[in-house]
């Protein structure tokens, strides 16, 4: 069973969420598939060290003018001058061309320097540990961008947000995946005036409704170091893999157009049997309960259910991560495509970050008095 996440950097969620939503999908699941531009994340610095000049003086003028750096910018906003006007001058003087390029390797240590900042906020949260637990069939990048948006590599595949979200279960033929998504989806859900159920609700038969079951906790998972996520991923395999199958078996039941009862009924007998073995063995894994030890016991919760598909949408529109034009799209195809109104299995990652109440989601409504904490280290983009 694969966990899909999607995201597209914003304002909105912060980078150690992120960060711990694949990490807790990694230990779980069979694999992961962090689409969108996280790739941009992990592999921040090797990007930016390959960055043309015209990029990096773009950077660095972006950079000092969200520091509101006056006289850096100054100075990068002359010397980008010169590059455009030098950049039209087909034959230029030996002389010319030197004391050129000696002022253009003047930045060199401004983007050193940038570097070194991307890198030590970066490894606050981990994010750059994970391109050291890469592996085929297990954890993959696919890189999706807006329409508008261009990246360095222009030669790159890239899946726009509309096929992705058009398609999370058109294809029965696929790897059967489920939606992992952080818990600022109640927020979403709240803004539409919806409720969280539980399954063993008589709403949770509703469609149109979403219900989320609390499965389980891991301790704060941000700190581990790649060769340890790899040690507990395979300590946690002998109890994961039932809870997989019996997750991949519950997917045919979207595929196949199930009655929510159904769904439900296999959910409480078959997917919630196997959470008590996963939860023993991460209770009793050495390093999680060093790291429950030492982060004060911070816990991120995993919380499994269905969301109408239209409801995701919603909530990717409401963290910026699709335009009010892609969305219009989607639900155009609703009037074609009415299966698209079903719902779909989805995982909602929850972390101590993210939220500032203590009781956390609730199992019984949803979270209309709680307070979504959604500050962010702003990330500069990286366009050319």
């Amino acid at each position: 069973m694969k966990a899909v996440n999607f995201y597209l950097s914003n304002q909105k969620i912060k980078f150690d969420v992120l960060s711990s939503m694949l990490r807790a999908t990694y230990l779980l699941m069979d694999s992961v598939s962090a689409s969108g531009d996280t790739k941009g994340d992990i592999y921040a610095v090797e990007i930016l060290k390959t960055a043309s000049i015209k990029a990096k003086l773009q950077i660095l003028e972006n950079f000092y003018e969200k520091l509101q750096f006056i006289e850096p910018l100054e100075i990068i906003r002359n010397i980008k001058k010169r590059h455009k006007e030098e950049s039209l001058v087909k034959h230029q003087e030996r002389n010319v061309l030197m004391a050129y390029n000696k002022m253009l390797h003047s930045i060199d240590p401004l983007y050193d320097g940038y570097i070194k900042w991307v890198l030590d906020s970066l490894n606050k949260n981990g994010l750059i540990e994970l391109k050291d637990i890469i592996e085929v069939n297990i954890f993959d990048l696919p890189d999706i961008v807006k329409n508008n948006e261009r990246k360095f590599n222009k030669n790159l595949a890239k899946l726009s947000p509309y096929l992705l979200l058009k398609g999370i279960m058109a294809n029965p033929e696929e790897e059967p995946r489920i939606f992992s998504i952080a818990n600022d989806l109640v927020q979403s859900i709240f803004v539409n005036d919806k409720k969280v159920y539980n399954y063993s609700d008589p709403e949770a038969t509703d469609e149109n409704e979403v219900y989320l079951y609390k499965c389980l906790t891991f301790p704060a998972l941000s700190s581990l170091l790649a060769n340890e996520l790899k040690v507990v991923r395979n300590s946690l395999r002998a109890s994961s893999t039932g809870l997989n199958d019996a997750l991949r078996d519950w997917s045919y039941f979207f595929y196949t157009n199930q009655p929510a009862k159904a769904r439900i009924d296999w959910f409480e007998n078959e997917v919630i049997t196997h959470i008590p073995s996963v939860q023993n063995a991460i209770d009793n894994d050495g390093i999680l309960r060093n790291q429950h030890t030492n982060n004060n016991h911070k816990d991120i919760n995993i919380w499994i259910g269905e969301a109408p598909l239209p409801v995701i949408w919603d909530y990717y529109k409401y963290n910026g991560m699709i335009d009010d034009e892609c969305l219009q799209e989607l639900q155009l195809l609703l009037f074609t495509n009415p299966e698209l109104k079903n719902r779909i299995p989805i995982m909602v990652i929850e972390t101590g970050d993210l939220q500032d109440t203590i009781t956390g989601l609730s199992q019984q409504s949803a979270l209309q008095n709680d307070e979504l904490d959604f500050s962010v280290r702003k990330f500069i983009s990286i366009t050319e």
